[in-house]
């Protein structure tokens, strides 16, 4: 089952590639969620095969991009993607190459979950926002025990 699995998440690649919308959607579950990376325009949480769209359009309204797979593993229920978003911004005309990952989940043929991890403070660069401060940028790095004492 979980080649299977890597070769629809491998279709899901092709179709959103080709920008065939319906062969997308042909490979996720109708209660799908994605959870998209914190602190970009993007982010959130998206719910079903509309959400799934809304996801795409949103992230098209901000960057024209492709994804390269260098790695699908797989781990039975779920198929990790390691690879590149390439692309550009339309904001500022930025080209980027980012290195990133994509968790699926997949339940009888289906995707059920989505959720991607990339830099987050280098695309917010690229796409002309200012950084965001994170919870650790706050903590005073000589404040902190030594991990081995």
């Amino acid at each position: 089952m979980s080649q299977l699995n890597v070769n629809i998440v491998r279709s899901l690649y092709d179709a959103f590639d080709s920008h065939d919308m319906d062969g997308v959607l042909e490979h996720v579950d109708g209660d799908v969620q994605v959870f998209a990376t914190e602190g970009l325009p993007w982010s959130g949480v998206y719910s079903g095969h509309a959400g799934v769209e809304e996801f795409i359009r949103a992230v098209e309204e901000h960057v024209q991009l492709t994804i390269e797979t260098d790695e699908l593993i797989d781990s039975g229920e779920s198929v990790a993607q390691i690879g590149r978003t390439v692309g550009e911004s339309y904001a500022t005309g930025e080209h980027f190459d980012l290195r990133e990952i994509h968790i699926w989940r997949l339940r009888n043929g289906k995707i059920v979950r989505f959720q991607n991890y990339v830099d987050t403070q280098e695309q917010r660069r690229i796409l002309g926002l200012p950084p965001e401060e994170g919870p650790l940028d706050s903590i005073d790095p000589g404040s902190r025990e030594p991990f081995w004492s």
